[in-house]
């Protein structure tokens, strides 16, 4: 796989209602501010949940068009080599998928050891209480949302992410600014990821905000 990949996707995400539901004091943590971290399912996501749906997409695209190009008869060099490009991308984004865990994978890999934590909303979700991001083995994120005006409604004031107490580093978690978030409104969020294995990647994912 190749050291830099950069994909830019853009999907529209329904969002659903989901319930607060907090699991209480875990701690004090360097994230910029001196006080308890509670997270809900209605204040946090999981960056890598957001991943894993966007490359799910992709790659499903990418089988369809793999199989649409081999059912062409007496395909040309021009359709030869789109389907090795289109063969060799889509074993990377496939690599590259299995790396990204998800949460219940996470959880599963805590048992015990860990705090209670909710589970996040569905990738398909922007909690409109949004103020945590979560992440595993990254490097740095950096995450962005504008609306329909172009208007930056919630940002990242660098891309540093802190240990989440309690879970042996497997967590990471990032606080993010943001200005308001109404419900029913349409926003893009914009995210620059770089992982531990030096690995960027960028997407978008356009959403609407829900309770």
């Amino acid at each position: 796989m190749k050291s830099k990949l950069l994909l830019i996707v853009m999907c529209s995400i329904v969002l659903c209602a989901c319930s607060k539901l907090p699991y209480g004091d875990i701690g004090k943590e360097d994230i910029g501010k001196d006080e308890e971290i509670i997270l809900t399912e209605n204040n946090y996501i999981y960056e890598g949940e957001l991943l894993k749906f966007v490359l799910n997409k992709d790659i499903d695209s990418l089988e369809a068009r793999i199989k649409e190009l081999k059912s062409i008869s007496g395909k040309g060099l021009s359709l030869e080599e789109e389907l090795e490009k289109t063969n060799q991308l889509h074993a990377e984004l496939v690599a590259f998928n299995g790396t990204v865990p998800s949460f219940s994978d996470i959880l599963d890999e805590l048992g015990r050891r860990g705090p209670n934590i909710p589970r996040p909303p569905r990738p398909d979700v922007l909690p409109n209480e949004l103020r945590y991001i979560l992440g595993y083995n990254l490097e740095s994120i950096l995450v962005q949302g504008s609306n329909e005006n172009n208007q930056v409604v919630l940002e990242s004031d660098n891309g540093y992410l802190s240990p989440l107490p309690g879970t042996e580093g497997y967590i990471q978690i990032q606080e993010v600014n943001v200005n308001e978030l109404i419900v029913n409104e349409n926003i893009t969020l914009s995210i620059e990821r770089k992982d531990k294995n030096g690995m960027n990647f960028i997407y978008s994912i356009s959403t609407i905000v829900q309770k």
